[in-house]
């Protein structure tokens, strides 16, 4: 089991597009205590069509969390 914390969620919104940017950690043990597995950021970019809001696209960029 681990735990994901998503922090610092922002949204630019014009018309019918949309951006939002975020940051996301995702915690768990490792058998000597608790570790950053995966740590980044992404950018989705969202488009609404008939009142739905859908993804067009997500980049994602991950931090090296194997160092000491």
């Amino acid at each position: 089991r681990g735990h994901l914390i998503s922090t610092r969620v922002r949204t630019e919104l014009v018309d019918s597009l949309a951006v939002a940017r975020g940051e996301v950690v995702f915690t768990g043990p490792n058998g000597k205590g608790w570790v950053i597995g995966v740590a980044g950021r992404y950018v989705d970019e969202l488009v609404c069509v008939d009142g739905v809001w859908l993804f067009t696209t997500r980049t994602a960029s991950f931090l090296d969390t194997t160092a000491s």
